[in-house]
């Protein structure tokens, strides 16, 4: 008797392993988001903006982007 010896199996496992990476890297851009918001310095875009603000800023509507698509995913049946 193997583990994973029915297909269904298989895909079951991957669908989940596919939604916690989904989580994991929208969390992460988050974090990175947030991170280079907070740091002071680096290059000037404008004179407003610096680029780690444009790129923290980038980072967390993509996170939120990740997130939202993991958790309406998430929220349906799998199949």
């Amino acid at each position: 008797m193997r583990l994973f010896a029915d297909a269904r199996d298989r895909r079951v496992v991957g669908e989940l392993v596919g939604r916690v990476v989904h989580a994991f890297v929208g969390i992460f851009l988050g974090f990175a988001g947030l991170q280079l918001l907070g740091m002071k310095g680096g290059p000037r875009v404008s004179e407003d903006l610096g680029l780690y603000g444009l790129l923290g800023c980038n980072l967390l509507l993509l996170s939120a982007a990740i997130v939202l698509r993991t958790v309406f995913v998430t929220s349906r049946p799998m199949e």
